[in-house]
């Protein structure tokens, strides 16, 4: 009798042993002798990792959460910023960011004006109230969130329903359209296993949303954190991690100057990567449809 596979995504299911299946390393270096299998949807062209796993284990010291507020990373939250101001955002605007790990980017609103900010982080006892869920935004923010869902329409239907009217929803997440599995290691971050349950193409991705009856007014195939300023962009940080062990340990180290000149393609990029984003992102500008 033949196992079936159900995406979680589009609700394909289909035979186990028609699908191709790749072996993912972990890019966390505490994981990165374990590895995770990844098939892809023969429907809706999405990615799932396989195996289920204990992820309150993996989330134990995460390091993502250890981010702290710099001259970096305020250069990136400016940037963000002036893309939701673009998208509508006003300063009387209510927001939730949906997934806001240590409210970093929450400070960084409030300190510019923008005091109606909430967060919610399930991980993060400060910002694991559900009382928050229970409100209506006028923006919403759900940045590097939903992949992570094991249920990701479950994560759709809460940001739904927070939702105000004519509110609109920020959307940012791998890209499985552009994730080549014969080429892994060069898409450990999007990847990101086991962590990244569920990777949405980009065509499910809309399928979705519209599902929930909202419609795409703006679409970026890039990283949300992707900058002008030299070295803020992603093809040179992530062309520097591939370098060294190409594990997401090495952004949280003393940056490794020799590398650089070692391999003069980062300096390139340090400079110019904005001009060549990897396309394996895609954030997503959302509002509901007028009925």
């Amino acid at each position: 009798m033949s196992d079936y596979l159900e995406c979680k995504i589009c609700l394909f299911k289909t035979d186990s042993q028609q699908v191709t299946k790749h072996k993912i390393r972990s890019n966390v270096r505490k994981f990165r002798d374990q590895e995770f299998t990844v098939w892809r949807c023969p429907n809706c062209q999405s990615l799932h990792c396989q195996e289920m796993v204990d992820l309150d284990e993996f989330y134990v010291d995460y390091l993502m959460a250890k981010q702290k507020s710099d001259n970096f990373t305020r250069r990136i939250h400016q940037k963000r910023l002036s893309d939701l101001i673009k998208v509508g955002l006003k300063p009387t605007d209510k927001i939730l960011d949906y997934g806001c790990s240590k409210g970093l980017f929450i400070s960084f609103l409030q300190a510019k004006g923008y005091v109606n900010v909430f967060g919610y982080d399930a991980y993060v006892e400060e910002y694991a109230d559900t009382s928050i869920l229970n409100e209506k935004y006028d923006l919403i923010i759900c940045q590097d969130v939903i992949e992570h869902f094991e249920d990701p329409r479950s994560c759709f239907t809460q940001l739904v329903n927070c939702l105000s009217e004519k509110g609109i929803l920020v959307l940012g997440t791998p890209n499985a359209t552009e994730i080549n599995l014969d080429k892994a290691e060069y898409f450990l971050p999007q990847l990101h296993q086991p962590y990244h349950r569920h990777i949405f193409s980009e065509q499910a991705l809309i399928n979705m949303a519209a599902s929930y009856q909202l419609k795409p007014i703006k679409l970026y195939r890039r990283w949300v954190n992707d900058t002008l300023y030299p070295f803020l962009n992603s093809r040179c940080t992530w062309t520097y991690a591939r370098y060294l062990e190409n594990d997401i340990d090495v952004f949280f180290e003393p940056i490794q100057k020799q590398v650089f000149l070692k391999h003069p393609q980062i300096l390139f990029y340090a400079f110019f990567g904005y001009l060549f984003p990897p396309l394996a992102n895609i954030t997503l500008v959302l509002k509901v449809e007028a009925t």
